[in-house]
């Protein structure tokens, strides 16, 4: 008899947990949200001091 609401809570808290995964990785992105755009990674390596400004216009250029 007591197995039974035993299992509920059991069912109950695994389910609130999957949920918190999945609130937790949409709001981080998403599983998989890496984008691989170019000229979002010319960006972020522009911003990283890793090229020049003409080198992020020249990857703009070539890629559109």
């Amino acid at each position: 008899m007591f197995g039974d609401w035993r299992f509920g809570v059991v069912i109950v808290v695994i389910l609130i947990i999957v949920l918190m995964f999945v609130v937790w990785n949409v709001a981080r992105g998403g599983i998989g949200s890496h984008v691989h755009d170019p000229v979002a990674i010319a960006k972020e390596r522009y911003a990283r001091g890793e090229i020049t400004l003409e080198q992020l216009n020249d990857i703009k250029k070539n890629i559109r």
